[in-house]
């Protein structure tokens, strides 16, 4: 059976890119309308019950997360497009939500499709919508760290410091139990924020708001739960410049 779609999208011309991608590469997708706004999407949701909803999230007089205030516990899955926008990118990275970047690159299309048929997780769908609301619209951010079970979602300014061990990392939290990942210590210090967060050597990312101390005599920081850390000697003048302007 083919999954029902439709796409919520502002520009016409990436309407009609985007329909025509879905028709002729797409055989598993019957796309059922195309809409410029969320308000003229609402009535056609109820009447199809789609299976994919293709949502532009930069829409011209209100955010495409305005769709979620007419539909609270939505059954189809989302798939969000977006011009580039490096601060939006770095949020649907936070929130682990896939996006489409414009102009769509065909496979992540299809990539983005068929992980919406194989995964029909619809309250951790909306869970994961929430945190990349709150994390475009609010100050305060928080990462999605998935795992087995589903995700935990940790807020930023908890997280002490990440280390590699391996395959994995060991995130450090304040007041808080450490947790491990399948990831690496590159994977969190694309998303985390450079101005918060430093690589004191090849291992370790620190948030320098827990560092109380930097101990020049053996090139180490100390932390507030006293924790003591080595700084490289290569990451000492770059650690130090960051520092000084805390």
């Amino acid at each position: 059976m083919k999954l029902k779609a439709i796409i919520i999208e502002d520009e016409e011309e990436s309407r009609n890119v985007l329909s025509r991608m879905i028709a002729k590469y797409c055989p598993n997708v019957l796309l059922l309308g195309a809409y410029e706004t969320v308000a003229a999407a609402i009535e056609p949701i109820y009447a199809i019950n789609p299976d994919i909803v293709f949502l532009d999230i930069e829409l011209p007089n209100e955010s495409g997360f305005a769709l979620f205030d007419y539909i609270q516990n939505p059954t189809f899955g989302v798939i969000f497009t977006t011009a580039y926008n490096q601060f939006a990118i770095k949020a649907f990275k936070m929130s682990a939500i896939d996006y489409l970047l414009k102009p769509i690159d065909l496979e992540e299309l299809k990539n983005a499709i068929n992980k919406v048929e194989i995964n029909s997780n619809t309250n951790s769908n909306q869970n994961l919508i929430e945190l990349l609301k709150e994390n475009i619209l609010s100050p305060k951010k928080r990462i999605a760290l998935s795992h087995s079970d589903g995700y935990d979602l940790l807020d930023m300014d908890d997280i002490m410091w990440i280390e590699s061990d391996s395959n994995y990392i060991i995130i450090h939290m304040n007041k808080g139990k450490n947790l491990t990942a399948a990831k690496t210590l590159k994977n969190l210090e694309d998303i985390l924020d450079k101005n918060t967060f430093f690589r004191i050597n090849r291992g370790i990312l620190v948030n320098i708001d827990f560092i109380t101390q930097f101990k020049k005599n053996d090139n180490s920081i100390i932390l507030i739960d006293n924790t003591n850390l080595p700084l490289s000697e290569a990451r000492k003048e770059a650690f130090l410049a960051m520092y000084q302007k805390v």
